[in-house]
């Protein structure tokens, strides 16, 4: 299947990291999983609050969206991207993500669990 959006893989986001290229970094899991931890620089939109708040998302720079394996990224990226936004997915989510820009938050207890699965439909 052909998606309409690039799919990236955690290396290629690593190299848009350090670059600090202009993008925006999207977390669309809970505000728990969130403040566990997430990948340095992401902002938090609960995949759950996505269909209210995406109009405030810009159209004139790149949208990574991620989640915990994958499957909600890919949902807002396929809904989004036919709106005029310029969307990529992580792929696999954070469940596939082996960079080095993952953060802890406070909290934390030990890794963020990359096993847990977060389904919203919207």
């Amino acid at each position: 299947m052909r998606v309409p959006f690039p799919m990236i893989d955690g290396q290629m986001l690593d190299d848009m990291l350090e670059r600090g290229g202009d993008f925006l970094l999207v977390d669309l899991r809970s505000e728990r999983e969130y403040a566990a931890g997430r990948l340095r620089g992401a902002v938090n939109i609960p995949c759950s609050r996505l269909r209210a708040e995406y109009r405030g998302l810009p159209r004139d720079r790149l949208v990574v969206f991620y989640c915990g394996r994958g499957s909600n990224s890919l949902l807002a990226c396929s809904r989004l991207a036919p709106l005029g936004f310029w969307v990529a997915d992580l792929a696999g989510g954070l469940a596939c993500y082996r960079g080095k820009f993952l953060e802890e938050g406070p909290g934390a207890q030990g890794n963020v669990d990359r096993s847990r699965r977060q389904d919203v439909q919207w």
